[in-house]
């Protein structure tokens, strides 16, 4: 106590400072002896007065002193721990499709009559993800045991939602054996390559192609919000051989070599190369941090190369309509990787589906692809907005920076060209001068011994795009990557409709559910460029009342009283609205 009030910085503007305290590692409260030294220490010679009280209360007592304190602006970086980034890959990866699943499910639910809506069941799966968000779960920071439990979460939470759908789909959707049910549940266009189910030879609507392992791929677009029925067809036409290791279609031309690395990308459009040298470089570092093996990773794993991996395999999967493909069969220390690269027909982004056998002790795999580009910064996706961080080291602050934190992308940019590099379930990113890398996989041996040895699948896709971060489609594509369209086969949408569409440039409908408290529904409006802009809300049923309310959907805040509603958002705005609607409930 007596060093926290010697160093507390704001004593010459606040008298009283907060003191959390319970037993660490473990998420547990104040034991006795705890609560007896704070009874102790209410009036003890010496040393600071403790008074137990709530949280909220002193923030309301010290909010008088507002225009007193600093402020801090930007990222609050913590200087440590960056190796939580990347450890066991396996829960960052089922984190996020599971949130990601009960988005997709929530979203369909919302076409139903909500008085048939599984709440009870969503909640307690919402809960059991939101547990293992724990601190010493999603960091990758706990013991073995705990991820047997964690995995089979998210296996089980996937499971259900996959259930749900079905049964949802059910009632949406009419049956019909010669159809399949595209639904895009996002407020962006979907517009790239998916996988037929098993079985399905090919669609009459769109552009198909039978790729070498049998399986079918079409190049769909649907609508923002859309819902799109597409009609079996009989056959696609077989993607054509090819011998060569280049992948090009009209916008975008790359070139291989054996070992998976990019030797030439071509940006045709911008008539620009974009990389100046071999990019999709597979690098084995060691990684023995000097302390909290599972925790950390040290700037000094830059010294310690081991070696690239190097090509065993390599062949073409063959050139079609929609899109084609690359195979390579690497090694890298004592692990295998097998990589699929795809360009789809309608996009310069390059996807590497990723399989890793892997087998390694105190060694981290990465993956870099030096640009022509330079800007002072980069930047990079984090829940709801993107944060800019500098791509140099001039001072310790950047320095310390070595290593950081984002979601679905990061993109380096000059103000009319840019790349930038996505990914489906990886957080841990590096962007020094011109180079962007990306943390694939760790293996630490505390506290869990045995810590991602195994088998890992992934992807990680390279997009040149002109423009800036944004005046392109990187947020777009990352979003894309990440939520694919659900499908339902022998089923035809024709009677169903979304119940409201959002439009807006740069705005994000992120949720769209059940109220937790009415039998209403609620939708989350997220402004995601850094700009004012507007959002338009049409909601379906002409009856249908939109009311603001607070984030915790408990105080309403003003009644639109219409069912077309222009809403102005700030720059990174969070909105919440509830939509009352004539329905059977």
């Amino acid at each position: 106590m007596i060093f926290g009030e010697e160093n507390f910085r704001e004593k010459e503007v606040l008298d009283e400072m907060l003191v959390l305290f319970g037993v660490g590692d473990g998420g547990g409260g104040p034991k006795a002896e705890l609560i007896e030294l704070g009874l102790r220490q209410r009036d003890l010679e010496g040393v600071p007065k403790i008074k137990f009280g709530r949280a909220d209360d002193f923030f309301n007592r010290i909010s008088k002193h507002t225009d007193e304190l600093e402020t801090w602006s930007g990222e609050l970086y913590f200087e440590n721990h960056r190796g939580t980034f990347t450890t066991q890959a396996k829960t960052k990866r089922g984190n996020r499709m599971l949130e990601h699943a009960l988005s997709a499910t929530e979203y369909l639910l919302s076409c139903t009559d909500l008085s048939n809506y599984p709440q009870q069941e969503l909640d307690k799966i919402w809960k059991t993800l939101l547990l293992n968000q724990f601190h010493d779960i999603i960091p990758g920071s706990s013991i073995r045991k705990v991820y047997d439990v964690t995995e089979q979460d998210y296996v089980d939470g996937l499971n259900a939602c996959t259930r749900i759908q079905a049964e949802t789909a059910q009632c949406l959707f009419s049956v019909d054996k010669n159809k399949i049910v595209l639904f895009n549940t996002l407020n962006i266009a979907f517009n790239q390559t998916i996988v037929l189910p098993k079985g399905w030879k090919g669609l009459k609507d769109t552009s198909t192609q039978t790729e070498i392992d049998g399986s079918v791929s079409a190049l769909v677009d649907i609508p923002a919000q859309g819902i799109l029925t597409l009609t079996r067809s009989d056959e696609s036409p077989d993607v054509k051989s090819a011998s060569d290791l280049i992948l090009e279609n009209a916008l975008v031309r790359y070139e291989f070599s054996e070992n998976a690395h990019i030797i030439k990308a071509f940006d045709k459009e911008s008539n620009k190369e974009f990389l100046c040298e071999a990019g999709n470089v597979l690098t084995l570092y060691e990684d023995r941090p000097t302390a909290h093996d599972a925790w950390n990773v040290d700037i000094f794993y830059e010294d310690q190369v081991l070696e690239t991996a190097m090509g065993s395999n390599a062949q073409s999967l063959g050139k079609g309509q929609v899109r084609q493909g690359l195979r390579f069969e690497l090694s890298i220390g004592t692990s295998k990787i097998c990589q699929s690269v795809y360009l789809d027909d309608n996009s310069k982004r390059l996807d590497f589906h990723t399989e890793v056998d892997w087998k390694e002790c105190h060694r981290m795999l990465r993956v870099a692809f030096p640009t022509t580009l330079r800007s002072d910064q980069a930047s990079f996706d984090i829940q709801y907005g993107y944060a800019k961080r500098n791509t140099h080291r001039n001072v310790s602050w950047d320095m310390a920076r070595f290593e950081v934190a984002a979601h679905k992308y990061a993109d380096l940019s000059e103000n009319n060209y840019g790349v930038a590099l996505l990914n489906d379930c990886k957080y841990g990113y590096k962007v020094l001068d011109n180079v962007i890398d990306l943390n694939l996989l760790r293996s630490p041996t505390h506290p869990d011994p045995d810590a991602d040895l195994g088998q890992h699948t992934f992807t990680y896709s390279l997009l040149p795009h002109t423009g800036d971060l944004i005046n392109s489609n990187v947020q777009e594509q990352a979003i894309q990557l990440n939520q694919k369209p659900l499908l339902f086969p022998e089923y035809d949408h024709s009677k169903t409709e979304v119940p409201l569409v959002v439009e807006g440039t740069g705005v994000s409908l992120e949720v769209l559910k059940k109220a937790e408290k009415e039998n209403c529904l609620i939708l989350r409006l997220v402004e995601r460029h850094g700009s004012d802009t507007n959002a338009k809300i049409n909601i379906i049923d002409k009856n249908s009342t939109l009311i603001e309310t607070d984030l915790m959907e408990w105080n309403e805040i003003s009644n639109f009283g219409s069912n077309q509603v222009e809403v102005p958002m700030k720059a990174f705005e969070i909105r919440t609205f509830k939509i009352t609607l004539n329905r059977n409930d």
